[in-house]
């Protein structure tokens, strides 16, 4: 078992880390082969597996980011966690993972709270929790100057190919994967803009492709009648086009590790991972 002390030079803050593609990228982060991570994670529910395989570089927030309450919180935690801390890392990265499908049903069928879940945790937290990098990343600089050594920030956001065209009965899924898309163009403009060149954070908002998650199988499981494209989703399976959780995340981390992280603020894994 590897031990990283408080001053590990790479710090990973991930969202969604208690299962599925998240889970993948928590494991293969805190790897004995991986750079020396502290690695944060904000899910509903700690991993308990994650916790007994490196208790030395993880810690884990119970925090339901659909929550406006609990993002509140969370995002509040986190910025005094990075403020309180001795040492800027040499690299933080934010990766943003977590989301949740709407029900799989046309817009005036979905109730007003899975509505509002979906948007919260998909685009709000997104949006907050990067906005808290951002602002501790700025804070950093002004402590070093423009001569002193900046911080390498990323923030890894995961789209999805439904923020890049429409589908029936998804349009609050899709509507916040655009959004995910819009919102990381902005910031990489923003930080293009600091006076200060490479002292801004490289932001991307990336698709995964298809997993075999389990958003997959509520696709899968939906009722045809409110969803035209749910053979397609039963095809992908029945056909083993569907990549899994490890492959995918060891792509994803390959990816964000990559010197040219940050010059496609839109990316695609199939076209443009490593």
């Amino acid at each position: 078992m590897k031990t990283v002390p408080e001053t590990a030079t790479r710090w990973v803050i991930l969202t969604g880390a208690s299962r599925g593609l998240g889970l993948a990228m928590a494991q293969q982060l805190l790897a004995p082969q991986a750079p020396p991570t502290r690695l944060l994670t904000l899910s509903r529910h700690p991993n308990l597996s994650l916790a007994a395989g490196a208790p030395h570089t993880l810690t884990q927030w119970a925090s339901d980011l659909s929550d406006p309450a609990q993002l509140d919180s969370a995002a509040q935690r986190l910025a005094l966690w990075l403020d309180v801390a001795q040492a800027a890392p040499q690299q933080l990265v934010l990766i943003n993972n977590a989301a949740r499908l709407a029900s799989v049903v046309p817009l005036e069928h979905c109730p007003p709270e899975d509505l509002a879940q979906t948007l919260t945790v998909g685009l709000h937290a997104p949006m907050r929790l990067t906005a808290v990098v951002l602002a501790q990343a700025a804070r950093w600089r002004e402590a070093t100057g423009s001569a002193g050594q900046a911080v390498d920030m990323r923030v890894l956001n995961i789209s999805s190919g439904l923020g890049r065209r429409p589908m029936a009965a998804q349009s609050p899924y899709c509507a916040v994967k655009a959004g995910l898309d819009l919102f990381s163009r902005c910031v990489a403009l923003e930080q293009a803009a600091l006076p200060h060149p490479g002292q801004g954070a490289r932001i991307v908002a990336l698709a995964p492709g298809v997993v075999d998650t389990a958003m997959q199988g509520e696709l899968r499981g939906s009722d045809p009648a409110h969803f035209p494209d749910r053979e397609r989703f039963v095809q992908l399976q029945k056909q083993s086009q569907l990549d899994s959780p490890e492959a995918c995340a060891g792509r994803i981390l390959r990816f964000l590790d990559s010197p040219g992280f940050g010059e496609k603020v839109i990316a695609d894994i199939r076209e443009d991972g490593v």
